[in-house]
């Protein structure tokens, strides 16, 4: 690269305007032009008065954009579908009386495009719950201004464009029920803003490929990105089964068993802790309201120290969940949450802001010191409705009694034990309703193993 001189031509009028550029001349070879982000500094004089401002123009003076800096940073663009181009760059500069330099500094800058780049930000898992959300993550040397869009494609099939500034990917089949190829919902964001074109190819009950490159506006693309091939699951049925036990078998073992004695529909399990929480939603937003938004019931089963993160800093998974779940509540869906709550504590790691008590229809929770126990063989008492008495089989620690919320219909009393001078309410489930009268959760506040509770509440909707 050589910079000669910054002198310019002959001034024809000494009292209009000077304007001059740092650099008067780029020799560059063609194999070595610059990008078309290039920084540049002018600066005028004139005598017997003072500069204003400048008027720069990129197309040699058809057109003119004041400033009153003397130096910026351009993005220059490129003709749709050529790689280089040479920008005749002019600035003149102007003093207190309007008049401008009738010989503007001018410099040829001969710029050539660069490609764009994308990458995925996330790691696709193998198996995939019916929907899935992606990160990515598109620039360009150039400035990602100059990018022109994103293409994406499923198995091989044509090439979608969505919008450049696309960073959040959410692809929800049509019809998730139905194994084979078919098309599915483009999602964009946290918003789940819907594409108007569909995805097609993608194999429900199969393996898949997405693959995702960036285009700027010179048609260059960036070199084409893979994800892994993974299955996608299909939906069996209207209820989600979600096991957010963060340890040990036998909850899923009672779950399970005791739905499928009284539903004969089925269901589908999402099991968030297996795997080192292998199916742990890479986005709760939108992936997680995406994938419950597909069935019209959810049984939810948890405990007080399966937590979002990898302590009890990260708050409940339950707390992480709720507000998707209420927003699902709201448009007909039915939910049974079946999980016990963590003490008050003075670090906040559980509080009464909590937004479980949001959802669920617990007002609050005893602060008092010790805990609640229910014995082997004490008896939980239905308060309302049709359901029937239940005995603890064993020795429940797992119990959080609570006030309902006004409103709120309470269904079950415990007979509790007191340790360490526990004292509180023996409310243990509780439920609200549509205006209709139709339940629309339900809540159970202890380790729950009859199955005539699911039969006589959930699987009557």
């Amino acid at each position: 690269m050589a910079f000669l001189s910054c002198r310019k031509g002959e001034i024809q009028n000494a009292d209009l305007p000077d304007t001059r550029l740092f650099l008067d001349q780029i020799q560059l070879p063609d194999s070595s032009r610059l990008i078309t982000r290039v920084e540049l500094h002018w600066f005028g004089s004139v005598r017997n008065g003072y500069i204003t401002g400048y008027e720069v123009s990129s197309d040699g003076g058809a057109s003119w954009g004041f400033t009153v800096r003397t130096d910026s940073t351009f993005v220059f663009p490129i003709p749709t579908g050529n790689q280089n181009t040479i920008i005749n760059f002019q600035v003149r500069s102007i003093d207190q009386l309007g008049r401008r330099d009738a010989s503007p500094a001018v410099l040829n800058i001969p710029i050539q495009n660069t490609p764009p780049t994308l990458i995925l930000r996330d790691s696709i898992k193998d198996t995939v719950f019916t929907v899935l959300s992606f990160a990515i993550q598109a620039g360009d040397p150039d400035g990602v201004e100059t990018l022109d869009s994103i293409l994406i494609r499923c198995n091989g099939s044509d090439w979608i464009s969505i919008p450049a500034t696309t960073e959040i990917i959410t692809i929800v089949p049509d019809n998730p029920q139905q194994i084979g190829a078919g098309s599915a919902k483009i999602l964009r964001g946290t918003t789940a803003s819907l594409w108007p074109v569909r995805l097609p190819s993608l194999f429900v009950g199969g393996q898949n490929q997405i693959e995702i490159q960036a285009r700027d506006q010179s048609s260059a693309l960036s070199p084409i990105v893979q994800s892994v091939s993974f299955y996608l699951r299909a939906i069996s049925s209207d209820l989600l089964l979600i096991d957010a036990f963060s340890s040990g078998a036998d909850a899923r073992q009672t779950y399970t068993k005791a739905i499928q004695s009284v539903y004969s529909s089925g269901f589908d399990l999402l099991p968030l802790y297996d795997s080192n929480r292998k199916y742990f939603p890479t986005y709760w937003n939108p992936a997680f309201s995406q994938l419950i938004n597909l069935y019209d019931k959810v049984i939810w089963y948890s405990n007080k120290s399966a937590y979002a993160g990898t302590d009890q800093s990260s708050g409940l998974v339950l707390e992480t969940a709720t507000s998707h779940l209420q927003n699902w509540l709201n448009v007909g869906g039915k939910l049974c949450v079946i999980q016990s709550l963590p003490a008050i504590d003075t670090n906040n790691y559980f509080s009464f802001s909590s937004p479980v008590f949001n959802l669920l229809p617990a007002d609050s929770i005893s602060t008092s010191i010790g805990q609640a126990r229910i014995q082997t063989d004490s008896l939980i008492v239905p308060i309302s409705g049709n359901y029937p008495t239940l005995t603890a089989s064993a020795f429940l620690v797992q119990v959080s009694p609570f006030w309902p919320k006004p409103g709120a219909e309470p269904l079950y009393q415990a007979k509790l034990s007191s340790v360490g001078g526990w004292t509180g309410p023996n409310y243990v489930a509780a439920r609200t309703r549509w205006t209709n009268g139709k339940p629309q959760l339900i809540y159970f506040s202890f380790y729950l193993t009859n199955k005539i509770i699911f039969s006589n509440s959930l699987m009557r909707y």
